[in-house]
């Protein structure tokens, strides 16, 4: 490679040929001091094209001679296939496929880690975002730990973490309408929507998704197996609540109850039961219906008898 360097008014050749020293302090081989000011250096490829270039502002240009910015200066890398800065470590080997790299081609642009580690971003001087070799976007933390403040968005489950104050905010702007919307196999089965003074969960409920729509009988004979009961969570004893046992509650409104009883993994630890008294609504809904109707019978007996 040879060395150029351009500036107006100062032919390197012909300043060598004459010996002077007043523009060039010395020039030698391999070291090269030049006195003025140069508008841009560059290193030719095989003396046929410049390779690199540092022009007067400091700017670096790799594959260009042109080193442009919208804002500010510094390393330009162009290549009309894809331009890519490749940088590798002791520990990672020198091949195209090892370290980082930096890419753009065509409309994209790659952050590409070859490395089984995570890629870390730091803010003032201390990590605040890294990307698992899994895939799991980690913020605020370092690790997937669900009992550390932070945030993890995963395929496989997302959490969201924080010790004190709301965990996450959700803000529908000028109207009212849903604010989370819940699909399964991508068709919407409930959300959650607001307006200006309250919320309201919603399940799908429209007369065009069902079929088979017949009253309902026997509720009040239903209602009686029901067991509501008082208790405690063990994990706080000091709040006694009213409530159901789910298995109890499955076995007479089976839609209102998810798990089954006793159900443990494949390490034999519990899956729990959960369940949604809002399912039991209808039917209490019924038997409060029967039983008016009985009432209303008694009375018009009573009346009828002139009692």
């Amino acid at each position: 490679m040879t060395v150029r360097i351009e500036k107006p008014s100062l032919n390197l050749r012909e300043e060598l040929a004459k010996g002077t020293d007043n523009t060039l302090d010395k020039a030698v081989w391999g070291d090269l001091t030049v006195n003025g000011n140069i508008s841009s250096t560059g290193i030719d490829d095989n003396a046929t094209a410049t390779a690199v270039t540092v022009d007067a502002s400091g700017n670096v240009g790799i594959g260009t001679d042109s080193p442009t910015f919208v804002n500010g200066g510094g390393l330009h890398v162009h290549n009309s296939a894809a331009g890519r800065i490749h940088v590798t470590g002791g520990s990672s080997g020198t091949a195209d496929t090892d370290g980082l790299s930096l890419t753009h081609i065509d409309s994209f642009s790659y952050l590409w880690n070859y490395e089984n580690g995570s890629t870390v971003f730091g803010v003032n001087n201390a990590e605040r975002m890294r990307l698992t070799p899994s895939g799991n976007l980690l913020v605020g933390k370092t690790t997937d730990d669900t009992s550390i403040a932070g945030v993890k968005l995963s395929t496989t489950g997302s959490t969201f973490v924080r010790s004190s104050n709301p965990v996450a905010y959700f803000n529908r702007e000028d109207s009212d309408g849903s604010i989370i919307e819940f699909r399964k196999d991508n068709a919407t089965v409930g959300s959650i929507s607001v307006t200006a003074s309250a919320t309201a969960y919603n399940t799908s409920s429209d007369y065009r998704l069902k079929e088979n729509v017949v009253p309902m009988t026997g509720s009040i004979e239903r209602v009686k197996e029901l067991k509501p009961s008082r208790f405690n969570f063990i994990s706080d004893p000091d709040t006694t609540v009213d409530g159901f046992i789910a298995h109890e509650a499955q076995a007479v409104v089976p839609e209102s109850v998810h798990g089954v009883k006793d159900e443990v993994d494949d390490e034999n630890n519990p899956i729990y039961q959960g369940i949604d008294q809002a399912k039991l609504v209808p039917l209490l809904t019924s038997a409060l219906q029967e039983a008016l109707t009985k009432i209303e019978e008694l009375e018009a007996r009573l009346v009828s008898g002139g009692l």
